[in-house]
């Protein structure tokens, strides 16, 4: 059986369940589930006024990290539809973060540091065949 869990992926799968528990406090945070003060404070951070907060960035935040969580859970049982999932949420993250950056704030940038971590170290262990078959 193939594992991808080496102690580089592992930290991956770790920032990976941080950013997603960030975009799911973000976004239940700017509905105003977690108070009214959280939610101005998130609100102060963005840059440029926004007419639609829920379409712009709630949803966005809440499916991306619902789903980031999905796909790294699936890296983490040694899936390999997690490999394919992490992989598609990392570039639906990349997308909306390039987005985010250039109509929102530029620090949405931030956001695509792990998903192309992911990418370029995904590619390079399955380009150079360094996964590690463990027999069971």
């Amino acid at each position: 059986m193939r594992t991808y869990l080496t102690r580089w992926m592992s930290v991956i799968i770790l920032l990976s369940c941080v950013q997603a528990a960030l975009r799911i406090f973000f976004a239940v945070g700017l509905t105003g589930s977690l108070g009214a003060e959280t939610q101005q404070q998130i609100m102060d951070m963005v840059d440029s006024p926004l007419a639609d907060w829920t379409a712009t960035i709630t949803l966005p935040f809440f499916v991306l990290g619902v789903s980031g969580a999905v796909a790294t859970g699936g890296l983490l049982l040694n899936r390999g539809w997690g490999v394919y999932g992490t992989a598609a949420v990392s570039l639906a993250t990349i997308a909306y973060d390039l987005w985010a950056a250039l109509a929102i704030q530029p620090s949405a940038l931030f956001g695509m540091v792990v998903p192309m971590a992911f990418l370029i170290y995904a590619v390079g262990i399955w380009g150079r065949g360094n996964h590690r078959t463990v027999v069971s």
